[in-house]
């Protein structure tokens, strides 16, 4: 998928990875709104997947904001080949159980 809007969500993470790796010592204000997008990388490029839920995870460790947590952490659901939806599922449920180790507050999700 040579989707505009594919390249820009790749972007769009990875600068503020850096930004949070560059300013580890500094508070940064990092607002990240992702959640329309996220069903279509899943249906486009679900290899994908994994690695840029891994970031946004580790963005929102950061204590920034990336999205609606079950939107985001749901949208496996969307990917097409039975094993790879697994696959995402079981990282998805070990990354989203770091968020909640980080948040006990943050709302369950059930991962069908």
């Amino acid at each position: 998928c040579e989707n505009p809007s594919f390249k820009w969500l790749l972007t769009y993470v990875n600068k503020a990875k850096k930004s949070l790796e560059t300013n580890k010592n500094q508070r940064v204000n990092i607002w990240l709104d992702i959640d329309e997008l996220m069903n279509k990388v899943a249906e486009s490029k679900p290899e994908q997947l994994i690695e840029i839920v891994s970031d946004l995870t580790n963005i929102w460790l950061a204590n920034a904001y990336i999205g609606d947590l079950t939107v985001i952490f749901s949208s496996y659901q969307q990917i097409q080949n039975q094993r790879m939806r697994e696959k995402t599922k079981v990282k998805f449920k070990k990354l989203y159980g770091e968020i909640r180790k980080a948040n006990p507050k943050v709302k369950e999700i059930i991962f069908i």
